[in-house]
């Protein structure tokens, strides 16, 4: 099965947005299988989550796969705030905060020109 179970204590840790918890959950629980197929367990990588507001997946990331290096990445400094202050009550240590805006640059005469 692909059900990926994290205790009660991680979830009330992570302090989902009041009113939208379940939503917020079901959210986490259904992309965390995707995320976590690409970071086999008990191997060190990196793990960036690119926009990644409270970090709420990045957080369950980091919990489930304790030799991953998470790397959260918003330009909102208050939500990157509460990200780390999450990272910190869940005592996760393989967190790091970063804030930057991501800016895309186009070439609109196609690649190589």
């Amino acid at each position: 099965s692909n059900k990926i179970t994290l205790n009660e204590s991680f979830w009330t840790s992570l302090d989902l947005p009041a009113g939208r918890e379940s939503r917020k959950r079901q959210q986490i629980e259904s992309l965390l299988p995707l995320v976590l197929a690409h970071l086999p367990e008990n191997e060190s990588s990196v793990c960036v989550e690119f926009c990644a507001g409270g970090g709420y997946l990045g957080l369950a990331v980091a919990a489930l796969r304790p030799a991953v290096s998470v790397l959260l990445l918003d330009r909102n400094a208050i939500s990157l705030k509460h990200a780390e202050a999450r990272a910190d009550r869940l005592g996760l240590h393989n967190v790091s905060i970063l804030r930057a805006e991501l800016v895309e640059t186009v070439n609109v005469n196609g690649p190589g020109s």
